[in-house]
């Protein structure tokens, strides 16, 4: 489970500011919205089940339980471990870069990355990266064919 205190502290703040100032001020009637959901929707991300198994490798969103990512065994050409540094890969949070990368980045350090079979990465950090990465390695070789 990935769980960032500073993404939780922060959205937090910015829900009860947002609240504040939308009950407190005259605002438009829709303003609210503008405030409230984005924060709303970084809460959701601040808790993350990683998770790898046969069906390859699935980020749950952790207060909803909702899959927001996954990828099959048979589109995983390897995984391995890279000390993740948030600004190589586009910063904190569910980043998208060009060409092919993609990564759900809560700290610095040890992180998973997976190659897709169609060169495209993914990144996540978590705390013990190598047994994922293992796991993920030895299905492929059991089931190369998917």
């Amino acid at each position: 489970m990935l769980r960032s205190r500073l993404l939780v502290g922060a959205t937090t703040v910015a829900l009860l500011t947002g609240i504040v100032v939308t009950a407190t001020a005259t605002p438009e009637p829709w303003s609210w919205a503008v405030l409230v959901v984005p924060a709303a929707a970084l809460l959701v991300l601040a808790e993350v089940r990683v998770s790898v198994d046969r069906r390859g490798l699935r980020l749950t969103a952790g207060l909803l339980r909702l899959p927001f990512k996954r990828i099959p065994l048979d589109r995983i050409a390897r995984a391995y471990v890279q000390d993740i540094d948030p600004l190589r890969w586009g910063g904190w949070g569910y980043r998208f870069m060009l060409p092919g990368r993609s990564a759900f980045v809560t700290r610095s350090g040890p992180g998973l990355v997976v190659e897709l079979t169609n060169g495209h990465q993914f990144a996540v950090t978590v705390r013990d990266p190598r047994t994922p990465a293992a796991l993920l390695n030895a299905l492929r070789q059991r089931d190369p064919v998917g």
